[in-house]
């Protein structure tokens, strides 16, 4: 189910990601050619170095994002939550796959006029390498900054791109996923809906942001501080309305 829940997803993460060429009006037009062509080199060396399991790991994490990008605004991270489907350069430039937007807010500051912004950026994985991406994150705060995105443009404020956007990455194991998998392709919103699996993928979010408000107290960096907060109440929020579907993701988590 997984390998036929590809295809859907390729197609709907396609037909979402946002165009660099749509930004020609605020971005000139030879920095956006440069970023397209560091995308090419990027994908051209990926192609190099692919195995087999990278490349079904590849297509495992496209459906996770297909399915958190579908879902995550229709419950699983609030009904009222915009979900943004990033430029490929921001993917792979920043490893952004995944924008959540849960309402206006103070927690990030855009990178042109200090709008504010509450959201999240996602990356997709797997279980064994989610502990690894994550310290990833945790190291490249070093530098007092968070993850930036470069093409997007805020719907309510208009104003483009992001910058200290914390970040999180999500991962299950391919049991949950093929099940999950399963009652995406069958268009089963219902199930989906009351999922125990996105308590999982809260808990994780959680878990992180918790980790980064920690590291923004503890190195003296409230803005880190401040951006992990603002989202990290709302995800809390959204934990206790699902506290009746926790039981069933103890069941996953010990399976």
């Amino acid at each position: 189910s997984i390998r036929r829940a590809y295809g859907k997803a390729e197609g709907l993460l396609e037909e979402a990601a946002i165009s660099e060429d749509d930004f020609q009006d605020t971005i000139p037009e030879a920095e956006i050619k440069a970023d397209k062509r560091y995308v090419a080199l990027i994908r051209e060396g990926i192609s190099k170095i692919s195995t087999q399991e990278s490349i079904e790991s590849a297509h495992h994490a496209a459906v996770l994002e297909a399915i958190v990008f579908d879902q995550g605004g229709k419950g699983w991270l609030g009904k009222e939550t915009q979900m943004y489907r990033p430029a490929e350069y921001d993917d792979l430039r920043n490893g952004t796959d995944l924008l959540a937007k849960f309402q206006p807010g103070l927690a990030t500051v855009s990178a042109e006029n200090n709008k504010s912004y509450l959201g999240l950026g996602i990356d997709a994985t797997f279980s064994n390498s989610l502990h690894t991406k994550f310290a990833k994150i945790l190291e490249g705060l070093k530098s007092g900054t968070l993850t930036e995105v470069k093409y997007f443009k805020d719907e309510d404020t208009g104003s483009i791109g992001l910058k200290d956007l914390p970040k999180v990455v999500v991962g299950m194991n391919i049991s949950t996923l093929a099940r999950l998998s399963r009652l995406w392709l069958e268009g089963k919103e219902e199930q989906l809906f009351r999922d125990p699996a996105q308590v999982l993928i809260l808990k994780e979010i959680e878990v992180q942001l918790e980790a980064l408000r920690g590291y923004g107290e503890k190195n003296n960096m409230p803005h880190i501080q401040t951006a992990a907060h603002r989202p990290l109440a709302r995800i809390k929020q959204l934990l206790r309305e699902r506290s009746s579907l926790i039981k069933g993701a103890e069941d996953i988590f010990t399976d």
